[in-house]
């Protein structure tokens, strides 16, 4: 019988998290779980920190979940088995990796570490699957006021459409992708996507996942 620590996003998919989460119980029917709120936990590392070693960590939420945790945590932490249980809204990183959502928590150690990396006003992020400024934060923030409207279904087709015909105003900006600049008037939107070998299974001989990254700027 295993033990595991359950960190959960209430938020995730439409606000549904904890109750994905549960399902967990069925899933590690033979196994102790302790599940935690992550908007209560304030610091990773501290909760780290007090974690017993014998726990194995499971990551419960989607791709926004995902992507907060590896930036807010030291990559130190991430020499313990972490998994990842999908309960997010699109869950991006499940279908890029081959999972299907109900799937069970699968180990992610080798896709969390030495990831890539954007900056943007001085403030530096990782990213896993792909991050966008501009018109695609726009598309997110519209979609998560779209969605507190009952009964009102989200569309980020249309409202990128939308945005783009003139509800969203492009900005000037200067872009640098690996030491190469793009000076832009009017660019719209910065869109940096990670395209991993894991898509077909392959890892170099030490465990770690190879991966380019692609970049684009739109006008």
């Amino acid at each position: 019988m295993a033990d595991y620590t359950v960190l959960y996003n209430p938020l995730a998919g439409n606000g549904r998290g904890e109750a994905e989460a549960k399902k967990l119980v069925r899933i590690l029917n033979n196994d102790t779980l302790h599940f935690y709120n992550m908007t209560d936990i304030e610091s990773y590392n501290d909760f780290f920190e007090r974690l017993s070693d014998s726990t194995n960590l499971v990551i419960c939420g989607g791709d926004g979940t995902l992507n907060r945790f590896v930036n807010e945590t030291d990559e130190k932490y991430f020499d313990r088995d972490i998994y990842y249980y999908a309960a997010g809204t699109g869950n991006d990183f499940l279908l890029d990796v081959g999972e299907k959502k109900g799937s069970a928590p699968f180990k992610i150690n080798k896709y969390i570490v030495n990831l890539p990396t954007v900056t943007i006003s001085g403030i530096t992020s990782k990213f896993i699957n792909g991050i966008g400024y501009g018109i695609d934060g726009y598309c997110c923030e519209e979609g998560d006021r779209l969605r507190k409207i009952p009964g009102k279904k989200v569309n980020y087709a249309a409202i990128a459409i939308k945005g783009l015909l003139g509800k969203y105003n492009a900005v000037n900006a200067k872009v640098t992708v690996d030491g190469k600049q793009i000076d832009g008037e009017t660019i719209s939107g910065v869109t940096e996507y990670r395209v991993n070998a894991y898509i077909n299974k392959k890892t170099e001989k030490d465990g770690s996942v190879p991966s380019e990254v692609f970049s684009s700027a739109v006008r």
